[in-house]
């Protein structure tokens, strides 16, 4: 969920959707990606981006690999777990040697 709404070229501004128009039109694509429906709130600043971007991109030797980065979908890598070696950071708490004890257990007593 975003914290910004995107904009749809159904209900974009009239300035919105000029932008809209232009990033189909230079992309050669269908329609325009989250990155700029999220941009579109604020008008100027959509302008702006594209502007810089379309800079970056008027040779079109970006735009078969941008084309593919889009169809991956930006996907990030699997998330993995952190793993720790439990003996070396257990180590350096001596008073803390094995699990922590849990609020449910009650201690064992030693008898002797």
């Amino acid at each position: 969920m975003s914290l910004v709404p995107p904009i749809e070229y159904d209900t974009a501004s009239p300035e919105v959707r000029a932008v809209y128009d232009d990033i189909m039109a230079t992309r050669k694509v269908p329609s325009v990606n989250n990155f700029w429906k999220v941009l579109a709130p604020d008008p100027a600043n959509l302008v702006r981006v594209w502007q810089q971007v379309k800079s970056v991109m008027g040779n079109g030797a970006l735009d078969p690999l941008v084309n593919w980065i889009e169809r991956r979908g930006m996907r990030a890598a699997k998330p993995q777990p952190i793993r720790t070696c439990r003996s070396s950071s257990l180590s350096s708490t001596p008073e803390r040697r094995g699990p922590s004890p849990s609020p449910h257990v009650k201690p064992r007593i030693k008898r002797s």
